[in-house]
């Protein structure tokens, strides 16, 4: 094989790489809805709810996935955060409310998540919400620790990947 068809192969290498990266990505895609954070000024208080109003428009109802994404700094002193989460409806009463365990440190004490420099972001899954198009839906967080929190910079919810509703 010549030098000449030597590059036109790798070429053609490259080119195909590029193409199943592209592919990977739009496939990877997860059909976000909402993405939204709550900036915590020193300390997360057990008294502060933090609301996230899901007001993205939708044409058919279906369960939605949602994660609770935390950034905290390295001073977070326990090795977990328990945070409540209420699900309301058209502003009536909760149609559920979990717990979520969010783990920040692992268990040799390596804090957990992606680091932009010295703060860690981590993704909690949160369960599923149902949604209907027309409501207005809103998700309430609050830590149940038994004091304030610190150590935590931001809060968030991603609210994403419509799952068709049984009976539609």
């Amino acid at each position: 094989m010549t030098t000449r068809e030597k590059e036109k192969a790798t070429s053609r290498n490259n080119n195909s790489l590029w193409l199943i990266a592209i592919v990977l990505l739009m496939t990877a895609c997860e059909n976000v809805k909402l993405h939204s954070f709550h900036q915590i000024n020193g300390e997360w208080s057990a008294n502060d709810t933090l609301e996230y109003i899901c007001d993205f428009p939708i044409q058919q109802q279906g369960h939605y996935n949602v994660d609770i994404e935390l950034r905290t700094t390295a001073f977070y002193p326990w090795r977990e955060l328990w945070i409540g989460m209420v699900h309301m409806v058209n502003d009536t009463t909760a149609t559920s409310t979990d717990t979520i365990r969010c783990e920040i440190f692992n268990e040799a004490g390596r804090q957990k998540g992606t680091s932009t420099g010295v703060l860690y972001q981590t993704s909690h899954p949160a369960g599923t919400i149902h949604i209907a198009p027309g409501d207005t839906t809103r998700l309430k967080l609050f830590h149940l620790m038994d004091r304030e929190v610190t150590g935590v910079t931001d809060v968030g919810i991603k609210v994403y990947g419509r799952h068709q509703s049984s009976g539609n």
